[in-house]
């Protein structure tokens, strides 16, 4: 296939080069409707080729121009993929969807009804998954950890699941569920009635002991029946169909490196990064490196990690181990492997919003040249029904400002993670932060 065109220049970027490289495909440019982007140049190594490969980014104008005969794949979320379409269209730019390679039939809805989200309950050992994050406060339960899970429980819970996602589908479709209009997370889904993603998360036995960690009661606990049940939800998706041909797992429950059935899950995700290498996700601390890790990211999945700090004082303060050189030697390892997201999470008493770590922290970013650093505010939020601004300090919000100000110096892509980020905190730490050369970031 030649003369095609990739469309989309931010995070999810590098995810769909590395795919398009693994079936031997070079694009002729890339696009995309920022401004600032444009008739600037990326360069990413082609690891099926072993050569460095230049694109320039265009209008999506000019390049159609240049290749009238072109053919698009969008690089985007499922859900801006719909977006760019529309507008594409709209504004009679693109002639034919049956030009784009990634094309899928959409609709209007929730992409939270697209994923099958296993949690952790925070107070008892049961694994859960909503479907609704508006109405369906009472979460479906798919297991407890003090009981070996089932096949026909399986079954059961897959089909229960499912009617509930049908009801909120249509309530969302009749316009009834007046609350998701104005919701980022409210958009575009797909017409398919299969699972997009995967998405297990909760608290599995860690090495560290963090001072955001906000339950104690897993931390020594292995959980095996939780990972087995995980097992057998996948299993039996698999087996009835349910899953999109590019589903992703995103793994963030505990740390799989050291869980006595972590392998078996890892193996799952490289698996899955076999079949659609763009796609799943692994959160780890990096304390150990993980060669099961390595190959996910050399498949095209996706790392992310917290660092939290920039110096070996902060770091044991705040995770509890002296460990910080060792975990930066293997992101460093992990960042040559493939695409990883570099967090560093303001704890909410401020320990690590200071000069000192803040420059630690870029001076290893600088170093290391991960895909993203992603500027992050305390999980263990203890007001979550207060607006972000009511919480976080000034202190820590002018520190958050003088990072983003210093990444925007070395020209480092970033990020900000969580909802309880609000675009009014995203807001300030940008006014903070203005000072210095504006730089394209991303949102998420």
């Amino acid at each position: 296939m030649k003369n095609v065109i990739l469309y989309g220049a931010g995070h999810n970027m590098r995810f769909a080069l590395n795919y398009l490289a693994s079936v031997d495909i070079i694009p002729v440019c890339i696009c995309d409707g920022c401004q600032d982007k444009w008739h600037s140049t990326v360069t990413y190594k082609n690891n099926y080729r072993g050569e460095p490969i230049e694109l320039k980014i265009l209008p999506f104008s000019e390049a159609i121009a240049l290749y009238p005969d072109y053919s698009l794949y969008i690089s985007t979320s499922f859900s801006l993929k719909c977006q760019i379409i529309e507008e594409l269209i709209e504004y009679r730019l693109l002639d034919d969807t049956s030009r784009i390679i990634n094309y899928e039939e959409y609709q209007k809805g929730c992409h939270w009804l697209s994923w099958l989200d296993i949690v952790l309950s925070s107070t008892t050992p049961d694994i859960k998954s909503r479907v609704c994050c508006v109405i369906d406060y009472d979460l479906l339960q798919l297991a407890s950890n003090d009981e070996e899970v089932t096949d026909d429980r399986v079954k059961d819970s897959i089909k229960t699941y499912y009617e509930r996602r049908s009801k909120f589908a249509k309530l969302i479709a009749n316009g009834e569920l007046k609350e998701c209009k104005h919701c980022g997370n409210f958009g575009f889904m797909r017409k398919s009635n299969l699972i997009e993603k995967i998405h297990f998360a909760g608290f599995g036995v860690c090495q560290l002991k963090c001072t955001y960690c906000c339950n104690e009661l897993f931390k020594q606990t292995e959980i095996s029946n939780t990972i087995k049940a995980l097992v057998k939800y996948y299993n039996e998706l698999k087996a009835q169909d349910l899953l999109v041909p590019d589903f992703a797992f995103i793994i963030s429950f505990g740390e799989m490196t050291i869980n006595p059935h972590g392998n078996e899950v890892l193996d799952f995700v490289i698996e899955n990064t076999k079949n659609a290498p763009n796609a799943s996700m692994i959160f780890s601390n990096c304390v150990v490196y993980s060669e099961k890790i390595a190959l996910i990211l050399r498949n095209g999945g996706s790392l992310v990690t917290s660092i939290d700090s920039g110096t070996n004082e902060t770091f044991k303060q705040i995770k509890g181990f002296d460990l910080f050189e060792k975990t930066l030697s293997n992101v460093k390892k992990y960042v040559a492997d493939g695409i990883v997201w570099v967090k560093y999470i303001f704890t909410i008493d401020g320990s690590n919003a200071n000069e000192k770590d803040i420059d630690g922290f870029i001076k290893f970013i600088a170093e290391c040249r991960p895909a993203l650093a992603v500027i992050s505010y305390e999980y263990n939020m203890r007001h979550r029904e207060v607006e972000s601004r009511d919480v976080i300090s000034q202190h820590i919000l002018n520190n958050m400002g003088e990072l983003v100000r210093k990444l925007k110096k070395i020209k480092q892509p970033y990020a900000y993670y969580g909802d309880y980020l609000s675009s009014w905190v995203k807001g300030k730490i940008e006014e903070i932060a203005s000072n210095c050369c504006e730089e394209s970031h991303a949102t998420i």
